[in-house]
């Protein structure tokens, strides 16, 4: 059995929160599941630029016998503002302009509405039987 979570504050409007569940059921313990989640939200350095993520991960495990596990897995995540992902050169960042001047550190070389957003959903499976000692089936599956 596992419960954990966690809460994160920091600068730049940080926040973040996170669990993660797991346990064992049935009888014997032939079924377990575990659910993992995070939130996540921030300013970035430069103007007008956030980070956002939401994620959950649910799993579910059936074991209906000693040697054979079959799993289904999935994971849902929504980043609807992903932050900055532009450049700024050498020159007016780690060393100074020919005028001695360094750009801001929240400079932004892009306009303010130039942004990104992601949406990722997977599912799949695991199998898993073991016959003896030394021959083993596996197959999974992923589809995102």
């Amino acid at each position: 059995s596992l419960k954990e979570s966690q809460s994160k504050k920091g600068s730049e409007n940080l926040f973040k929160t996170s669990f993660d569940v797991s346990d064992s059921l049935g009888v014997k313990g032939e079924f377990s599941y575990r659910l993992a989640g995070l939130a996540r939200s921030t300013n970035e350095q430069q103007k007008s630029s956030k980070s956002q993520r939401y994620a959950i991960a649910p799993s579910f495990t059936w074991r209906p016998a000693e040697k054979t596990n079959y799993s289904f897995l999935s994971y849902f995540q929504n980043e609807p503002e992903t932050g900055y992902y532009g450049w700024l050169p050498k020159e007016g960042t780690v060393e100074p302009l020919p005028n001695g001047k360094r750009l801001p550190t929240d400079f932004n070389e892009g306009a303010s509405n130039n942004t990104y957003s992601r949406n990722e959903k997977m599912v799949g499976y695991s199998f898993e039987h073991g016959f003896n000692d030394t021959f083993t089936v596996r197959q999974n599956l992923r589809f995102v």
